[in-house]
């Protein structure tokens, strides 16, 4: 043990150990922030400047480090962090928004990311219609006026605690009402949430939508509809907003009766799902490669064991959850 000790100590990285004036050299070149020309930023970024031995010895002593590892995260978050790096590569790269947006009269084709624009499944049954074309325009063109057509694609739904979502009347909504336990009692241990991304219009918090599901056809009965919340996602915490436009992210409530892995939301009957042929190559798809039975227990847990599994196959593509007639999951 006490050669692991001696070894140890030998391998500790100090500021004056053999390589580090070449870390040093390396700091001093580029600038550690970009200054902008203001007295705040020039400040700061000779604040962050490393220029002799000492401070960065004054650095390493103040957290700790003193292996490769370590020294090298110490001294690159400090000096060089990345995130300033990447918003000064986007700045220099890409091309204003005001230059690029058709609006102001720019060429919307230099904003062009995606190779193929998202667009709806098209009806194949029947023609379509003038309605229908008019949704399909809003969506590949992103259109977020508030009378556009509202059209968002949940991807996946995910579980969360009461506790994270910043909603006082949430425990008042029709959704929260129905969510209850065996003893009738409301049920605010976990929220079941969809990843929601607005494909055109806006949503609102409190309208009833349209709920397409991934097999929806023009021949489908008329869609059903379900009044819904809507969340920004704020690190862990979920806060309550009453509209999202369209480009934007959001999480939405109401929808855990829905029991669909996938889905697309709108404000017109005459939608169809969002097509899934940019996103999957042929015939391609995840499938669950190991098969479990699963059993209550206890009879009084079988209800509950049912709502865990619901939540998880939605929240996992990859799971699928079966019952046979004996009961067996």
């Amino acid at each position: 043990s006490s050669n692991n000790n001696n070894n140890s100590a030998k391998n500790k990285i100090k500021a004056d150990s053999p390589g580090m004036d070449m870390v040093l050299e390396a700091m001093q070149i580029g600038p550690a922030t970009t200054g902008g020309g203001k007295k705040g930023d020039q400040a700061a970024a000779t604040a962050m400047t490393i220029t002799t031995q000492d401070d960065l010895k004054s650095v390493l002593t103040k957290t700790g480090a003193n292996t490769e590892e370590s020294v090298l995260r110490c001294v690159l978050r400090r000096f060089r962090p990345l995130a300033t790096t990447i918003l000064d590569v986007v700045c220099d790269y890409c091309p204003s928004p005001s230059s690029s947006s058709p609006e102001q009269g720019g060429d919307a084709s230099r904003m062009t990311i995606r190779s193929k624009p998202l667009s709806l499944q098209v009806p194949t049954t029947t023609q379509p219609t003038a309605e229908f074309q008019e949704i399909q325009r809003a969506v590949q063109t992103c259109d977020h006026r508030s009378d556009a057509p509202a059209v968002a694609y949940v991807c996946k739904f995910f579980s969360t605690e009461r506790s994270h979502v910043r909603d006082a009347a949430l425990v008042s909504s029709p959704s929260a009402a129905n969510a209850t336990t065996n003893n009738g009692h409301q049920n605010d241990e976990s929220l079941l949430l969809g990843l929601t991304r607005v494909l055109s219009g806006r949503l609102q918090t409190g309208q009833a939508y349209h709920v397409l599901g991934p097999k929806h056809t023009e021949n489908s009965p008329t869609p059903l509809k379900r009044a819904i919340r809507l969340y920004l996602l704020m690190g862990s915490s979920f806060v309550r907003v009453d509209e999202v436009p369209a480009g934007h992210l959001c999480a939405v409530f109401g929808l855990e009766d829905v029991q669909l892995k996938n889905l697309t939301l709108s404000d017109r009957p005459n939608a169809m799902p969002l097509s899934m042929s940019h996103m999957m190559h042929g015939t391609a798809r995840i499938r669950p490669l190991v098969k479990v039975n699963i059993e209550a227990k206890q009879s009084s847990d079988v209800e509950e064991l049912d709502r865990g599994l619901l939540k998880l196959s939605l929240a996992d593509a990859a799971v699928e959850v079966t019952a046979t007639a004996r009961g067996e999951r």
